[in-house]
């Protein structure tokens, strides 16, 4: 099961501006780091379907599929009403070794 500060940082990173799949705008990485940018349905009991990899760096690592397994325990809040019906989220995922889910 995926940790409640992960779904939670899943979550607030879904609500907010979508980032670009454009690589230029991923954030640059240090050696052993990883990044993934997954775009999901948002079913409205919060869980996510049909999600697919934007973008991966490195790419090839692996590590966007292992993103898209994770998006099967996620749990999303539904979005504000002023936002209207989200039907597609994306999500960064960004592997930073030695660290949390918490930092």
């Amino acid at each position: 099961m995926i940790s409640a500060a992960f779904a939670f940082a899943a979550a607030l990173a879904a609500e907010s501006a979508a980032p670009s799949s454009d690589p230029a705008s991923v954030p640059v990485l240090q050696p052993g780091e990883a990044y993934a940018l997954i775009e999901c349905d948002l079913n409205a009991d919060g869980t996510l379907a049909n999600c697919l990899t934007l973008y991966e760096a490195p790419a090839g690592s692996g590590f966007a599929e292992g993103c898209l397994k994770a998006t099967a325990e996620i749990r999303m809040r539904p979005p504000p009403p002023e936002l209207g019906e989200v039907k597609r989220v994306r999500i960064p995922f960004r592997f930073k070794p030695g660290t949390t889910a918490t930092e």
